[in-house]
């Protein structure tokens, strides 16, 4: 039996089984996941939830700067160091050359500048979870490809050998492209969403759909929703919304009105605001260190009063919680303890002082002596989690839960707008509509409607598991067991350590040589393990494939490695009591974090 990393917590759904084998897929097979499901199925739970049960060494990323702070990850322009302007497979421009802004294949891989720590990172990368994949373009996911793939010394596979999940919802908010990029592009690609990139139609990941809705709870609503969201919708359902309309919002008191510009949304906030006599209170946020201005969750500078309507921007930490991402309230006191605020529309529910929240801005590092990826925080905004909610945009809304709401579209129609907007009430009497819906307001590009029909079975899925479950644990096996990676830096070690010409010369060759040897004879053995335990796989033979795997990994690790580090150790002792020797020591001292992070390999399959 194939051993599964995979968890389930129990503060968890359970009878989400879209849920729970989506997780099983990424925590225990190395397959590539399109995760997708209606507005409020629980996408960004199923992220957090992935990032804190893998023991995969992952990071996140996300196609803005505000998806990637609510994400808790880097943009991907900055993980890997991406141009902003179109990007086009093959060779638009010459060698290493520029065109009109436009970057090809050896453009692009001219101008990376990593740092040797960095590629270290990108290499020891295993898995890559993409937040809102539906704001990605096609040219942005192929020049991940490219990037990852150069990097990563594996142009065979796609993303380098990379697992990505692709979380996201398709019939939301689509990529912005501008009509002169359109232009460049269309030439390559059949479309600008992430599954026109040539990566994926070449590549298309299991797509996985979370069908359980939280947010809504009467079906004929969820119902009418999904309609909207697949562009099935009927004259009939037009006009059970267009039942909504209201010609006059003053009665609508606690309701947000959702818009689409901005400008539109700071107006009615401020005109709000100037209505209220009680005095105004301006609460200045803290930036400390790197935090983009553009990225921040809400204003630097809050203007509240007494009396205005405020959204939190925030889920509550505390059990029971008081507070979600959506909730609206108005401001009851505020006074040197700090900000009340109360729930009119929740006549049971206590008024809650606000606390300051901190908002990190991190990118991910190596932990050096680990080999673990680990999250470096740059800078932080700290501020108090509220913003005026009397309207924000459907854009801003995104994710957001809405007990009450008025929608006002102002026949500016995007693709996926109306959706979204629709979709962040939590029931039908909690919408209002401020312009009337023409049901060609709600037609979806018959492209993403294609892709969807695209979703693997779940009787494929469960066969897919488990076949993919024990070519995952194969592969871990064999990486764990071979030496080829460390052997070639053991062999660039041992030029630095002969160029070397004070301290002990000779025993520091010495060393490295009996070093280096005992790695060759380690992968001679590999070699064999790797072909025996390929054909108990071939074989079906999972339990001595299991078996095998462990002795082999206690064999390197105790008779191979321990006494390898042994030597290095004394080694260094010896290094320890001269003097002119930094530089060796430090190689030295390289050399035996690099080997002890392979036994750590290896002690991470036998099991506790």
């Amino acid at each position: 039996m194939i051993p599964a990393t995979f968890l389930t917590p129990l503060d968890t759904d359970k009878d989400n089984l879209p849920f729970h084998k989506a997780a099983m897929f990424v925590c225990d097979t190395n397959e590539n996941i399109f995760l997708t499901g209606k507005a409020g199925s629980g996408k960004t739970t199923f992220l957090k939830y992935i990032r804190s049960q893998t023991k995969k060494r992952s990071a996140i990323v996300a196609p803005t700067g505000i998806a990637a702070i609510n994400a808790g990850g880097e943009t991907i322009h900055s993980f890997l160091q991406l141009p902003f302007g179109p990007y086009v497979p093959g060779n638009a421009g010459g060698f290493g050359s520029q065109t009109g802004g436009v970057e090809d294949k050896h453009s692009l891989l001219a101008r990376l500048r990593f740092r040797d720590t960095k590629l270290q990172l990108l290499r020891k990368l295993e898995l890559l979870i993409i937040d809102e994949i539906s704001m990605v373009r096609a040219d942005v996911l192929d020049a991940m490809d490219l990037v990852l793939r150069h990097v990563r010394r594996k142009n065979h596979l796609p993303f380098g050998g990379v697992q990505v999940v692709f979380i996201g919802d398709m019939f939301q908010l689509p990529p912005v492209v501008l009509p002169d990029e359109w232009e460049i592009l269309k030439a390559y690609y059949p479309g600008t969403y992430f599954f026109d990139s040539q990566v994926i139609r070449q590549n298309p990941p299991l797509y996985i759909e979370l069908s359980k809705v939280y947010r809504q709870k009467d079906i004929v609503f969820i119902d009418l929703l999904n309609r909207i969201r697949t562009g099935n919708v009927t004259h009939e359902d037009i006009d059970t919304l267009n039942a909504r309309y209201i010609d006059d919002a003053s009665n609508y008191k606690g309701y947000i009105v959702l818009c689409t510009h901005n400008h539109l949304a700071d107006t009615i906030n401020k005109q709000e605001l100037d209505k209220l006599n009680t005095p105004i209170h301006k609460f200045t946020g803290k930036i400390t260190n790197e935090f983009n201005i553009k990225n921040l969750p809400t204003e630097m500078e809050l203007n509240l009063r007494e009396g205005a309507q405020v959204m939190f921007i925030k889920n509550d930490l505390q059990t029971p919680r008081r507070y979600f991402n959506g909730k609206i309230g108005v401001i009851d006191r505020i006074s040197a303890d700090g900000i009340k605020v109360s729930f009119p529309s929740d006549p049971k529910s206590l008024p809650v002082t606000v606390d300051l929240e901190v908002w990190k801005n991190v990118r991910y590092v190596l932990d050096a002596k680990k080999g673990e990826i680990i999250e470096d925080e740059l800078g932080s905004f700290a501020q108090y989690p509220l913003r005026l909610a009397w309207a924000i945009t459907v854009h801003k809304s995104q994710g957001l839960t809405l007990e009450k709401a008025i929608v006002d579209l102002n026949r500016a129609f995007a693709s996926g707008q109306v959706y979204v907007a629709l979709s962040r009430c939590t029931s039908m009497e909690g919408l209002a509509l401020r312009s009337r819906l023409n049901i060609e307001n709600v037609m979806v590009d018959s492209r993403i409607i294609d892709f969807a029909e695209t979703e693997t079975a779940d009787a494929e899925l469960d066969d897919r598991l488990e076949i993919s479950k024990r070519h995952a644990y194969l592969t871990k096996l064999i990486q764990a067991c071979s030496f080829t990676e460390l052997l070639t830096a053991l062999e660039q070690w041992s030029v630095d350590l002969f160029k070397i010409k004070i301290g002990p010369v000779k025993e520091n060759a010495e060393l490295i040589q009996k070093t280096i040897d005992a790695i060759k004879q380690a992968q001679k053995h590999a070699e064999t393990f790797h072909w025996q335990v390929q054909e108990f796989f071939n074989a079906g033979q999972d339990v001595k494939t299991y078996e095998r795997g462990i002795a082999a990994a206690q064999y390197f690790s105790a008779k191979v490695l321990t006494p390898v580090l042994a030597d290095i150790d004394a080694h260094l002792i010896i290094l320890g009591g001269q003097t002119k020797v930094a530089k060796q020591e430090k190689l030295w001292k390289t050399i035996r974090i690099t080997i002890d992070q392979k036994k750590a390999e290896l002690l991470k399959i036998i099991p506790a």
